[in-house]
């Protein structure tokens, strides 16, 4: 009686070649993504620490400002220390450095973490995470302050009026340019534009 010999079938090399290849180009794909997945991530973190510290400086300015007539002035008065144009960028650029550098210009605002103010003050700092010696901060940003009138409608009996407050003398807009990360030159930074009104207390 003769026995049925079992044959083996193999995947020759031509098979296991075109396999290895197709594998290849997926994993290719699939890497170039995270790159993208990353900037993301970045970004959408970035955007999130800009509101963040938009709101602190807000706080704290409305808590200066509102507290007294003479604080509101000392900030928005005509000659208040927030003036109606913004900073230079060579001014931003410079800060940014002596900031990083951290040669004594720049200090910490007490009770506000990682807010800081430099000797020009319409020029503030916020750092998030790691530090400057090693590997850097997680988050690092310069926001720069100007005012601006703001511009009233009045109701009255014979009609609508309309106001400007160019002496602050009541309310001022204030401007906020928040730019980051802070290692590079202004010109090349990500940046984005706030406004608020404060009105005198």
């Amino acid at each position: 009686m003769l026995k049925k010999i079992k044959t083996r079938l193999y995947f020759n090399m031509i098979e296991v070649a075109l396999a290895m290849a197709i594998i290849a180009f997926g994993m290719t794909s699939i890497l170039g993504l995270i790159p993208v997945g990353l900037n993301a991530s970045r970004n959408a973190i970035a955007e999130t620490f800009c509101g963040d510290t938009v709101d602190l400086l807000m706080t704290y300015i409305s808590a200066k400002a509102n507290a007294t007539s003479a604080e509101y002035n000392n900030f928005f008065g005509t000659s208040g220390i927030i003036t109606a144009t913004p900073p230079t960028e060579t001014a931003i650029n410079d800060w940014s450095k002596a900031f990083l550098d951290n040669d004594g210009t720049v200090t910490i605002i007490p009770g506000w973490d990682n807010l800081y103010k430099c000797d020009n003050k319409q020029i503030y700092f916020v750092v998030q995470g790691g530090n400057a010696a090693n590997s850097g901060y997680d988050f690092s940003a310069a926001l720069a302050l100007w005012k601006s009138p703001v511009t009233s409608n009045m109701t009255l009996d014979t009609g609508t009026a309309t106001y400007t407050d160019n002496n602050y003398s009541a309310i001022a807009g204030l401007n906020i340019e928040i730019s980051w990360p802070l290692g590079k030159k202004y010109a090349d930074r990500e940046k984005r534009y706030y406004y608020f009104e404060i009105a005198k207390p």
